[in-house]
């Protein structure tokens, strides 16, 4: 069985996803979950693997994550869920908007988040303030620039979790 035909398996009654087959679904379960089916979808059909992603199952996963968005107490994983519901066009500006209200307090990589989000939607004003406040937070030296990263940690603490941030930010520059 294939990981594609396993996340099927483990997709609860509700359409999300928990970290076991029977367990709750959690909101961050779910985005991770559905980020990837979207990505494997986007990515597939430009190889010659012959695999495809089942659209209803996006379908399904990103009904079931807007469901869990007011369960989200974490600013940073709300910002994450509503970054993976802009690649599939069905976040609503204004659930942007409540995070743009708190942007000073995000980390670099949920304000890194919040500006492709944005972008996806087509909002290029805030996503350039973004921007701007991911520059004015860059550090340089040695010739490299990077972003403060601190804060960003407290997502996972590990240094996976500093080279997800420094690809993230990379990815705003």
């Amino acid at each position: 069985m294939c990981i594609r035909d396993r996340l099927y398996k483990r997709q609860h009654y509700d359409d999300g996803w928990g970290w076991y087959e029977n367990d709750d679904t959690t909101p961050r379960m779910t985005a991770y979950v559905l980020y990837g089916l979207i990505e494997a979808a986007r990515i597939l059909p430009e190889t010659d693997l012959g695999i495809s992603v089942d659209e209803n199952v996006i379908k399904r996963g990103t009904a079931s994550l807007i469901s869990q968005l007011d369960e989200i107490d974490s600013d940073l994983e709300k910002v994450y869920a509503l970054y993976v519901l802009s690649s599939v066009n069905a976040v609503k500006p204004e659930w942007l908007d409540e995070m743009f209200e708190k942007r000073d307090k995000l980390t670099p990589i949920g304000k890194a988040m919040l500006l492709i989000a944005y972008e996806n939607v087509g909002i290029e004003a805030k996503a350039a303030e973004l921007y701007e406040m991911l520059l004015n937070d860059r550090i340089e030296e040695d010739g490299y620039v990077a972003l403060q990263l601190a804060s960003a940690l407290a997502w996972r603490g590990d240094a996976a979790s500093r080279e997800e941030a420094a690809g993230h930010a990379g990815r705003a520059s």
